[in-house]
């Protein structure tokens, strides 16, 4: 058993076959100490083949002892893997450059806290439409 390899990185579409080409990898992380970290930060546009890859990849990790911590993982690619049900199978970390949500104090505890004073103008009283000559009255 030694120090964990460096770490993965998944290109922005993965594939069934980019998981297949990182078999090799996955395979020398076998007797490795700790569970290695995959990045994903590169995944863009998460979909169903990502979910499918990120899955094939943990399985092929699962059988030689280890499992995949994924990083930098974009909002929609967590709640994609939430919404999957595969949340505690793929776990997804939060980019550290996020910051942590605050509470709005009082109120409705929306979350939303106002940012700016409201815009203070004079309201349109009577907007008027110019007309052509060529239409009828009404």
């Amino acid at each position: 058993m030694g120090p964990l390899p460096e770490m993965l990185v998944m290109p922005s579409a993965p594939s069934r076959g980019h998981v297949e080409s990182m078999r090799d990898d996955v395979r020398e992380l076998a007797g490795c100490e700790g569970n290695p970290m995959c990045d994903v930060g590169d995944v863009a546009e998460p979909d169903a083949d990502t979910i499918d890859a990120l899955a094939r990849l943990q399985l092929e990790a699962v059988r030689v002892g280890v499992r995949f911590r994924f990083s930098r993982a974009c909002e929609e690619l967590r709640d994609l893997v939430a919404l999957t049900g595969l949340a505690d199978v793929l776990p997804c970390e939060q980019p550290p450059c996020v910051p942590p949500r605050r509470v709005a104090s009082g109120g409705s505890g929306s979350g939303v806290e106002p940012l700016g004073q409201a815009e203070q103008r004079e309201h349109a009283l009577r907007v008027e439409e110019e007309r052509d000559p060529r239409d009828p009255p009404a």
